[in-house]
């Protein structure tokens, strides 16, 4: 990678900041997967169907988008510190909400606070962590991402447990919010305020033609991840009759293989420029996808998930710390416009296989995202060329 971006203003490594990012992380995908258990219950306690379920999904989306530029802002004026303890505090306060929630019209606004506290302090905490990578002078952001996806399954496993065992909704939901609220107390001593001379490398202005791209890598990655998350049991059910029972092993596949690139990533980022870490992303995720899409047999189907998994691993938290080292492309905007993307395509992503589906199958729809991916790694190219 080359040094050549401008300087960053100095800040001492604090172990304290590091340990504090690493538990917002945590708490951040904590809270979002504790969410994963509790959609079939709301939905048959609400009596939703299938659309109305997904309509009301999107509200979660919709309020991190509109949130996350705003904390942006917040955070670059006034420091994290300003920030991540209102925005953590809200994750814990809205998880009860979900179930205690009588009625359409009180479970969207919880919805939507729960969507804008989760990106808010995704956005945030990533903007700490592009400081904190800078002052420690090692690779650390992908050991950062990893601890939000071993968050985020614990906190799916973690809800299920209580569940299985008697806990009812309200009751599981407010251990998970304690956990978050405890989380949040042990690290706040390490939350970064204002640093002298950040506004000038974090400042606020128009992302350049570089972040722009980048962006558009986010979307694509996240898309997939979306997919992943929402289509991948019902593919193999499409592709091989696998029981509904065992139809999980697609995702959790991905998502162990995700988990542990994630930490082995910050090793391959230090030997590794961030352009061959996205191409290569790019092309593995290609690879696995085709695998998934093509493939007669089970076995290989469930590797080409896993394929999907490392490929994705590194390029987001890659490509947030290649934000970090252009001050000159926008700044903290810039992280928000790459952060947002990914949101967007999240959003997108299950809708747009669920519509490309109903017009052919979901062969041809996961044909679109391997396509997807090879337009993305040349946009890659093309931007991480011009450091």
């Amino acid at each position: 990678m080359s040094k050549s971006h401008p300087s960053r203003p100095p800040l001492a490594f604090s172990p304290a900041s590091k340990l504090a990012t690493r538990l917002v992380f945590f708490a951040t995908g904590f809270g979002m997967g504790t969410w994963a258990p509790i959609v079939p219950i709301v939905k048959e306690r609400l009596g939703l169907g299938e659309g109305l379920l997904g309509a009301l999904l999107l509200a979660v989306g919709l309020g991190s988008i509109f949130a996350m530029p705003i904390a942006t802002i917040v955070a670059q004026r006034l420091g994290c510190r300003s920030v991540l303890p209102f925005t953590v505090a809200l994750i814990a306060v809205t998880l009860p909400g979900f179930a205690l929630a009588p009625n359409i019209t009180t479970l969207v606004p919880v919805l939507v606070a729960f969507g804008a506290a989760v990106g808010s302090a995704d956005c945030v905490v990533n903007m700490q962590a592009i400081q904190v990578e800078a002052a420690s002078q090692r690779k650390l952001m992908s050991g950062f991402h990893g601890l939000f996806s071993l968050g985020a399954l614990v906190g799916a496993a973690g809800v299920a447990l209580l569940l299985s065992v008697g806990f009812g909704p309200a009751h599981a939901l407010a251990a998970a919010s304690a956990l978050v609220l405890l989380l949040l107390a042990i690290s706040y001593p390490g939350l970064l305020p204002k640093v002298a001379g950040a506004t000038e490398q974090m400042q606020f202005a128009l992302p350049g033609l570089a972040v722009l791209s980048f962006a558009i890598l986010s979307f694509v990655a996240a898309l997939l991840e979306g997919a992943m998350l929402d289509w991948s049991a019902v593919f193999l059910q499409f592709r091989h009759n696998i029981a509904i029972e065992a139809s999980a092993i697609g995702y959790t596949v991905f998502a162990l293989a995700m988990t542990t690139g994630r930490f082995t990533g910050d090793a391959v980022r230090a030997r590794c420029s961030t352009q061959t870490v996205v191409i290569g992303g790019c092309l593995i995720s290609a690879v696995g996808v085709t695998l998934v899409m093509a493939s007669p047999w089970e076995f290989l189907t469930v590797a080409g998930f896993a394929l999907v998994g490392i490929g994705l691993a590194n390029l987001f938290p890659a490509l947030v710390a290649e934000v970090g080292e252009r001050p000159q492309e926008g700044g903290s905007s810039s992280v928000a416009a790459v952060l947002t993307a990914g949101y967007g395509g999240i959003l997108a992503g299950p809708a747009l296989i669920g519509f490309v589906a109903h017009l052919s199958n979901l062969v041809v729809a996961f044909l679109m995202l391997a396509v997807a991916l090879l337009a993305a790694a040349s946009v890659g190219w093309r931007a991480l060329a011009r450091q």
